[in-house]
């Protein structure tokens, strides 16, 4: 059976998009006959924890080492404040009470622009340790590394030309391409340079889309197409089952969102538009909205508009498996990428929303590569982030169709099944294979 050491600072029990990806690229690898072992990183201070994610698995060995970061530090001070004898933090919901949404944007950015190649450089150490002593104590035929954080990167290049193993690089985010990094002249030169060497050396790179692609080798010309693959974040059918019949007596019609919301990816314009539909009592009665995270502090002051406070509902974080259930009982749901720098953005959450076959209000670039994957698969309605008319129009036309089509088709063909995590994966594989 082949071997592969899996790079992965984002793992379970850490909740979220990236972590998700892993832990599913490890299970279904595993399926297909590879021993994997993950390299990531213990106690740090996060925004969501899911323990449903964690499973131990056949062929799936799990290795986690310290890391000297702020998010280390953090985590044993938010130990420290549980400990005391506060009751008040201690009823505080996981939201409320966490340290990781404490800080604002402008805090966060400041504080990466103190590290390089970025704040996560305190786990190379640990992790390199802990990653030559398995090199040397067990065969390896591939090292694949998750990027961001771009540290896990470097990580696997210095691994690789240690120890001679090909490395494999998994693009989630831009490095120096990366249009919401906000990094110093000089940090940013390092970056392009370093990311050049580490592309360079790679024995293969993987990217979530097509137009993430294009851009790597608009920007490193010597990159041979044929040395990049695209693997989609896509959804995973084990995660999903039909959702129960609905009453037809409805009450309400729910429009939910799930996940972060960070950069300029911001509900505002939305909250807008609602806010004006309601003023001018044009938004139906029975509108809610939900919205789904754990939010940093400058986002849930925009959702905690004191007008909106009967139709909006903030709900802290839930395990994976029950976000699927409120998306499949939801009747619309809520899509967030701005139209600057969005072009080649792709969302993990768009796949597992078309698989769910609800109506989307995507509010996205309309001339992305997630438009084009969105118009290809169901009929949604599109409108820039942007656009306060547009999302107004696509607010009480959606909830129009769910009032006279409250028995939605189950939207699920082979334009949807090729997104699936495992057909994803067999992709991957074949990539991985070729290698070795």
């Amino acid at each position: 059976m082949p071997r592969i050491l899996l790079i992965a600072y984002y793992y379970p029990p850490l909740g979220g998009p990236a972590s998700l990806r892993l832990s599913k690229t490890a299970h279904y690898l595993s399926k297909l006959g590879w021993n994997v072992d993950v390299l990531t990183v213990k106690n740090i201070l996060y925004h969501s924890i899911d323990e449903g994610l964690v499973k131990r698995e056949k062929g799936i060995r799990i290795f986690r080492t310290n890391s000297l970061e702020v998010l280390t530090l953090l985590y044993y001070v938010q130990r420290l404040t549980k400990l005391l004898p506060n009751k008040e933090i201690k009823k505080q919901s996981h939201q409320t009470s966490n340290l990781y949404f404490k800080f604002s944007g402008k805090l966060r950015d400041f504080g990466k622009k103190l590290f390089f190649p970025d704040e996560k450089i305190g786990w190379l150490p640990y992790a390199y340790k802990r990653g030559a002593k398995l090199l040397q104590n067990n065969r390896y035929d591939l090292i694949l590394a998750s990027s961001g954080p771009y540290t896990s990167a470097l990580i696997a290049h210095k691994l690789s030309k240690a120890y001679n193993v090909p490395y494999v690089i998994d693009y989630r985010d831009h490095w120096s391409l990366n249009p919401y990094e906000t990094q110093t002249g000089l940090h940013h030169r390092l970056s392009k340079q370093m990311e050049r060497e580490i592309l360079k050396d790679s024995a293969k790179i993987t990217t979530i889309g097509q137009t993430m692609k294009d851009e790597l080798i608009e920007a490193y010309p010597f990159l041979n197409p044929n040395k990049i693959g695209v693997i989609y974040n896509g959804y995973d059918e084990t995660d999903f089952s039909l959702p129960d019949k609905e009453n037809s007596d409805r009450t309400t019609v729910t429009f939910s969102y799930l996940g972060n919301l960070y950069g300029q990816r911001s509900p505002k314009y939305f909250l807008r538009a609602l806010k004006e539909l309601n003023d001018s009592k044009r938004l139906p009665s029975n509108i809610r909205v939900k919205f789904i995270g754990n939010y940093h502090i400058d986002t849930l002051r925009q959702l905690q508009d004191e007008s909106l406070g009967s139709i909006v509902e903030i709900v802290p974080q839930v395990p994976h498996k029950e976000a699927i259930r409120i998306m499949l009982d939801s009747d619309v749901l809520l899509l967030f990428i701005p139209t600057k720098d969005g072009k080649g953005v792709l969302t993990s959450k768009v796949f597992e929303y078309l698989r769910s076959g609800k109506p989307t209000l995507a509010m996205i670039p309309q001339n992305s590569e997630l438009h084009q994957i969105i118009e290809e698969i169901e009929e949604c309605y599109t409108v820039k982030m942007e656009d306060l008319e547009g999302i107004r129009e696509g607010i009480l036309t959606l909830y129009d169709r769910v009032l006279n089509k409250p028995e939605l088709a189950y939207l699920y063909n082979e334009k949807i099944a090729k997104y699936s995590r495992e057909r994803q994966t067999e992709k991957l594989n074949e990539l991985l294979l070729n290698i070795i």
